[in-house]
């Protein structure tokens, strides 16, 4: 919820303490790299997105457009932006 609505440093803290007490959580990873990318901050959105590809190596922005469900096609729009800026291979 903090992401789509802007707020990226909330929504990076909220998934920081997610990826810290379950460190497998791919969505809270994802969410975590989206949010540091929005925010500017590649280089630690690429250390994120190479844990990701740990436990998720065929990531795309089209697998994730398959399967990603949000309220509107403006947050998923918004959400693969932000992993976009990160790096994630279409």
């Amino acid at each position: 919820a903090h992401y789509l609505v802007g707020d990226y440093e909330q929504a990076v803290d909220w998934a920081r303490r997610s990826t810290q007490m379950r460190s497998d959580l791919i969505p809270a990873h994802r969410v975590l790299c989206a949010g540091l990318a929005q925010q500017g901050l590649i280089v630690e959105a690429k250390v994120v997105l190479s844990r990701i590809r740990e436990l998720q190596p065929d990531i795309s922005i089209s697998s994730l457009e398959r399967f990603l469900t949000y309220s509107t096609p403006i947050g998923i729009a918004h959400f693969l932006d932000g992993l976009r800026k990160a790096g994630v291979p279409e």
